[in-house]
């Protein structure tokens, strides 16, 4: 077993690499577990086992710098983000296509209902962000860069969307919903005879698009929840 001195040098080693909490602790367990089975089972001495361990965690920790976010990161912090965007917008797709479907059959069955069903499905995304917001507010607050500056979680930013996605919503239902599905209407029946019209398609991104966010953001917050359940046990977090 690794000392504590030891393992506070793994961890300062670490602290230059600019990870979030959990990605940091994860790593942590990682290297310490490989430094642990090289001692014992490697016949290494500490230095030659902690030297050799970073050597093969050198690709997955080198910095390069990412424009978008101002600031440098590690290959294993920006392929866990990017492999979690694109996992977690696939299973948002996955509960957005069939209310989506419903949708666009009602709109060649019965334009009351197809508006009615719409509204029913952004006002339920509204609520249940309101609700969690509400509910869970310091979960929803250490993701605000201005409340919280604790890089607790690669998660954090997406959780956003959902807070994102509430005020969408609100904007198009404070100006007027059954104007906005009205232009839907027009555009979409526009669409049928192969004429789109940037109102419509603007229409179908405001209607549709605030609650398919609003998905990705339940998700991504739901995922945080967990993560910082585990950080909890792990380590001394506190919101």
């Amino acid at each position: 077993m690794m000392t504590s001195e030891q393992r506070q040098r793994l961890i300062n080693r670490l602290k230059g690499r600019n990870l979030p909490l959990d990605l940091f602790v994860e790593i942590e367990d990682h290297m310490s577990e490989q430094i642990d089975y090289k001692m014992h089972f490697g016949n290494k001495n500490f230095d030659s086992a902690f030297d050799q361990t970073f050597a093969e965690w050198s690709s997955e920790l080198e910095m390069k710098s990412v424009f978008w976010a101002g600031e440098k990161r590690t290959k294993i912090h920006r392929q866990t983000i990017n492999q979690t965007q694109k996992n977690l917008f696939l299973r948002s797709l996955k509960y957005f296509v069939i209310p989506f479907a419903v949708s666009i059959a009602l709109l060649f069955v019965n334009k009351t209902w197809a508006e009615y069903f719409i509204l029913l499905l952004n006002c339920s995304a509204l609520l249940a962000g309101i609700a969690i917001t509400f509910f869970d507010f310091k979960t929803i607050k250490s993701t605000y860069n201005f409340y919280n500056q604790k890089r607790i979680s690669y998660l954090q930013k997406g959780v956003g969307m959902m807070t994102t996605s509430i005020f969408g919503i609100l904007a198009f239902l404070l100006t007027i919903y059954e104007n906005w599905f009205e232009r839907l209407y027009v555009g979409f029946s526009e669409m049928l005879s192969f004429n789109i019209s940037f109102e419509g398609f603007f229409a179908f991104l405001m209607l549709f698009g605030y609650f398919l966010l609003a998905i990705n953001g339940f998700l991504y917050y739901l995922e945080y929840r967990k993560t910082i359940k585990v950080l909890q046990q792990k380590t001394n977090l506190r919101l």
